[in-house]
């Protein structure tokens, strides 16, 4: 019989009731068009259906394997897993509400979110308590810098903060150690800038009234370079900067009008 042919008798069985042969027919069909994610969504809906959740789960797992990112498949997988108490219930939970899209929800999946919000919650807590755990002996020996780094490695682990890695688009040094976040011991300058900031707040509002002084967007380049990487920001008047020194030049117009801040 045919995939659609399969489908029609597949949907005739529902409307008399007979779901087990629905699946059946579906399964069939879903077979014959691996491809095909909403067959075997529907496969995994009346397997969910008959009480057979973990052939629901593969069915799932099957769809996935089409459409890996897709919110609502990940949202089966997940209350399936919790329904089957699989201990990563709440990992999968979280890759669902990765991808949330960013309009309402139907009250229906609306409540479902919720209680995956509150079980994702919980699987993060649990797993902060292991880490904590396991670290605890290292964290008791090491440094102040150490400890900022190993907590910030379980904040990493647990998706609360977003891991950051060097890009560089034009001078990449060779075998320099990547470090998302430099300790302030490394820059002493940080503590004269830091006692400057009234004086440069001062000469910023001056330059900004300047009749010359104009802000700009901080990134400009060619359309057809290949630096993806800055695109949104292209020309973006969002980040703007009033330039002092631009290109290896002094920009008078600008840099008159802050002349403690150029004398530094």
């Amino acid at each position: 019989m045919a995939g659609a042919g399969l489908i029609n008798e597949a949907d005739q069985a529902v409307a008399r009731g007979d779901l087990r042969t629905a699946v059946g027919l579906l399964s069939q069909a879903a077979e014959a068009e691996p491809g095909n994610a909403d067959l075997w969504m529907k496969v995994a809906a009346l397997h969910r259906a008959t009480g057979h959740p973990r052939n629901a789960l593969h069915a799932v797992h099957r769809a996935l394997a089409v459409s890996p990112l897709d919110f609502t498949m990940l949202l089966m997988k997940a209350s399936l897993m919790q329904r089957l108490g699989d201990p990563e219930a709440g990992q999968a939970w979280g890759h669902a509400i990765a991808q949330r899209p960013d309009h309402e929800l139907p009250p229906q999946l609306a409540a479902v979110m919720v209680e995956g919000e509150r079980q994702h919650a919980a699987w993060i807590d649990s797993r902060e308590t292991r880490l904590k755990a396991a670290t605890q002996a290292a964290e008791a020996a090491a440094g102040k810098e150490e400890r900022k780094r190993i907590e910030r490695f379980r904040n990493n682990a647990l998706g609360r903060t977003k891991v950051f890695h060097s890009s560089p688009t034009h001078f990449q040094f060779p075998e320099l150690a990547e470090r998302e976040f430099h300790p302030r011991r490394l820059f002493p300058w940080i503590a004269d800038l830091e006692a400057a900031t009234d004086m440069i707040a001062e000469e910023l509002q001056a330059v900004m009234a300047a009749e010359r002084a104009e802000l700009v967007p901080y990134i400009q380049y060619d359309e057809h370079l290949p630096l993806a990487q800055w695109r949104p920001l292209n020309r973006n008047p969002d980040w703007t900067a009033i330039h002092l020194w631009r290109n290896g030049e002094r920009v008078d117009a600008n840099a008159r009008h802050c002349p403690a801040r150029w004398s530094c």
